[in-house]
């Protein structure tokens, strides 16, 4: 058995030795609290102890598996102590990693773009216009759509594919300069598409509203159940914006990985939450598809909601976008014109 030792000597802890004494070795419990170790003694037959027992454990092959969910503090503690080899317990599951999600965090940090830069450079060739925007619930931002359009435009790219398609502002606004584009959303009375969404919360339903224009060719279908190979077409630019699931999303990428050729596009609507923190489930449903060498490729944008994998070749030109200063602002000239649909 691989031997642990737990940090913690909560409810959390007595619940981490009952699920895990059939699969580890439990050397004992370390707690901060050492009024908590005068009283207790012991938890479960597992003997506490003080954080200063952990000294004598660095060189040894041992997992530290912190307990509480609130752990920020901890993981912060037994860094600074250059203890590195840290888990999270994950109730009824198992272990995880600390370590892992630190170093995803440091690489995603190192592979952020800034969008104000690339739009810049974008513009001074192109005119990024936005025809459809309609401000919704449930819809993306003004960036996420500019975003979409300058990539196909900067790279003159031709096809586009979107999974999850609502009002259809995405596809609209790069319609007009695709050749082809294909959009696969779950059918109006499946229970999880947005025509549901909305009858379910007493919402006007505006599912599908603006895909209208000639070049867009729409399956209507669960992405879980939809083969990808009806559309025999070469695919420069996917978007995945459907389930976001970790399920979800995991599915979807996997599918757009065995579909998508070599110099393809993949961007990711939602791996950003509101304010622009990381989107965890998102990236670990990615993660789990492209793997340590492949997210190297893997980029996310500072002030909008999208992540993008690129073509090796691209690689260079986005780690340029990655060098930026902080502390400029960019602005964006608009202009607005009001349609009916």
């Amino acid at each position: 058995m691989d031997k642990i030792i737990l940090f913690g000597a909560g409810n959390r802890g007595k619940d981490a030795i009952i699920s895990l004494s059939n699969r580890y070795e439990i050397e004992y419990i370390v707690d901060n609290d050492k009024d908590k170790i005068n009283r207790m003694g012991d938890l479960e037959g597992v003997k506490i102890n003080g954080i200063e027992n952990l000294e004598t454990m660095k060189e040894k092959d041992v997992r530290i598996v912190i307990t509480p969910v609130d752990n920020k503090e901890i993981i912060a503690q037994l860094l600074e102590m250059q203890i590195d080899n840290i888990f999270t317990y994950e109730a009824n599951r198992d272990i995880k990693s600390v370590l892992y999600s630190v170093k995803k965090k440091k690489q995603l940090e190192a592979h952020e773009i800034s969008i104000g830069k690339f739009l810049n450079l974008v513009s001074g060739k192109y005119s990024i216009e936005l025809d459809n925007v309609c401000f919704r619930s449930g819809g993306s931002g003004v960036l996420d759509y500019a975003f979409l359009r300058a990539i196909m435009q900067y790279f003159n790219l031709k096809t586009y594919l979107e999974v999850g398609t609502y009002i259809g502002e995405s596809i609209s606004n790069v319609a007009p300069i695709a050749d082809k584009c294909f959009s696969i959303t779950v059918p109006l009375d499946h229970p999880a598409s947005m025509s549901s969404f909305c009858k379910q919360y007493g919402m006007v339903d505006f599912s599908n509203r603006l895909v209208c224009q000639s070049n867009i060719k729409q399956y209507f279908a669960d992405s879980k159940e939809f083969d990808f190979r009806m559309i025999d077409e070469k695919i420069d630019v996917y978007f995945i914006d459907g389930d976001h699931s970790m399920e979800g999303i995991e599915n979807d990428t996997r599918k757009v990985w065995k579909h998508k050729g070599k110099d393809s596009f993949v961007v990711w609507h939602d791996v950003k939450k509101e304010g622009y923190q990381i989107n965890e489930i998102a990236i670990e449903a990615i993660y789990n598809v492209l793997g340590n060498e492949e997210m190297q490729k893997f980029y996310i944008c500072d002030n909008c909601k999208c992540g993008i994998y690129v073509p090796d070749e691209c690689c260079s030109f986005f780690d340029s976008l990655c060098d930026f200063n902080r502390d400029v602002l960019y602005s964006y000239k608009l202009s607005i014109e009001v349609r009916e649909y």
